[in-house]
């Protein structure tokens, strides 16, 4: 059977048109048009062959487990799943983290600051977009990197900037760039500190 990640390996049916399957190298659930149908539209999943759709392992797998809570928990039971809550406490969590805008429309929140990875990725994004955000970094170990200093790579915006062909590289304090790394890069600042020589 193929399937958007390939050739599937194994296929196990959850419920009526809920298929799990998995890949060499990756997999996820496919359903079929009536329950892709039954998706809302905020959820809906990527289009595959005869008018399914897939949600893959990684983020997507919490849509349909959620939507259809009912049917997953009786399938983890049925095929002994040693924890059933801790399943749908990490669907929950991916939601949040990963899809904070489906997870508000679902749940009829709002997310502050610091209770979605995503949305504070997306923020730290526009309060740097100006900035030169690290994207790699060296330790003194590198060549070209004196003893006590970080080499980094920066990028104009950070790393999901479209403006990739914008690279510079400084040196930071090991001391300063270990207590101000942060998730999503570290804000370098071309006045303090050095630029140098691409580091390859």
């Amino acid at each position: 059977m193929q399937t958007p990640w390939g050739l599937a390996q194994t296929i196990k049916t959850v419920a009526p048109g809920i298929q799990l399957v998995t890949t060499s190298s990756h997999g996820g659930y496919l359903l079929d048009p009536a329950r892709s149908a039954a998706m809302p539209a905020y959820m809906a999943g990527k289009k595959f062959t005869e008018g399914r759709s897939a949600y893959e392992e990684d983020c997507d797998w919490c849509m349909p487990a959620l939507v259809f809570e009912p049917e997953f928990r009786a399938f983890l039971t049925k095929t002994g799943s040693p924890d059933v809550e801790t399943v749908f406490k990490s669907a929950k969590e991916t939601l949040r983290h990963w899809l904070p805008d489906a997870y508000e429309i679902f749940y009829g929140v709002t997310l502050q600051p610091g209770e979605s990875r995503k949305r504070d990725q997306q923020k730290f994004n526009i309060d740097n977009k100006a900035n030169w955000i690290t994207t790699a970094a060296w330790g003194d170990w590198k060549n070209g990197v004196p003893k006590g200093m970080v080499g980094v790579c920066a990028r104009l915006g950070g790393r999901s900037s479209a403006n990739s062909s914008a690279e510079r590289y400084f040196l930071v304090p090991a001391d300063e760039y270990r207590g101000g790394a942060l998730p999503f890069g570290f804000v370098i600042d071309p006045d303090r500190h050095a630029e140098i020589p691409p580091l390859v």
